[in-house]
């Protein structure tokens, strides 16, 4: 390199805010660069170019030749020709390669195989919906629904045949079983079997809950006579 000018800098031209002196120098390629001084050498030997022509063990590329003293966008710059994993020839400025560099197939690889992804994940995304929704229809077909929907009738609609024995007297349902009949389904399904009822009493009058509440904590599916039994329960 060549020292051009040395320049005083207690109020820098430069996008640094240091007070070092710095100076203006000629590269052996022959483009000018600014850089600090370390002792009476600058700290930068070359404008990068000195960087770019080592040699790189690509990934992707083959490098078959360089060429030096290019110019472009105002600069002399070192070219390097290269193949591509894929076949391909091309030519790109040395000092913008780096070891994943491509001819550009890399890059259009990586997209298909992201679009690949989210194409698997949107088709998860509904067979798992569909699954749902399927099972949910199942569900709904199980004598347990009828069980959770009389359940609600009773304590929420007064044109019900028996609201007055159960609304009308302040009996309700748990918000987590009146909102939500999986909730209810799943609870019930490892006690109930043919022939049961569900009962909110028993446990109710136990735990000195009055006007009962249907509730996880609070019934038990009985028989029909058990059943019976419990209503006369204060």
């Amino acid at each position: 390199m060549k020292t051009i000018k040395i320049i005083d800098s207690r109020y820098p031209t430069n996008k640094s805010k240091s007070k070092r002196p710095y100076g203006l120098f000629l590269c052996d390629c022959g483009n000018e660069y600014e850089s600090f001084f370390r002792g009476k050498e600058p700290s930068s030997k070359s404008c990068g170019c000195k960087r770019a022509r080592k040699t790189i063990n690509y990934f992707y590329l083959i490098l078959d030749k360089t060429e030096e003293g290019v110019e472009l966008y105002g600069k002399k710059r070192v070219i390097g020709y290269f193949t591509c994993n894929c076949g391909k020839k091309f030519k790109r400025v040395m000092e913008s390669v780096t070891k994943k560099s491509s001819c550009g197939c890399m890059a259009q690889w990586e997209m298909k195989e992201k679009q690949k992804r989210e194409k698997e994940k949107k088709n998860e995304i509904i067979r798992t919906q569909k699954e749902i929704k399927k099972n949910s229809e199942h569900i709904k077909d199980h004598v347990l629904f009828y069980v959770w929907e009389n359940m609600k009738r009773r304590c929420y609609s007064p044109t019900h045949r028996k609201y007055n024995e159960y609304g009308a007297k302040g009996v309700i349902m748990c918000d987590e079983w009146r909102y939500n009949y999986i909730a209810f389904y799943d609870w019930s399904i490892t006690r109930w079997s043919k022939g049961l009822q569900i009962d909110k009493d028993i446990l109710s009058h136990k735990l000195g809950i009055y006007p009962p509440i249907y509730s996880p904590d609070t019934c038990m599916f009985v028989t029909i006579q058990e059943n019976l039994k419990a209503r006369n329960l204060k």
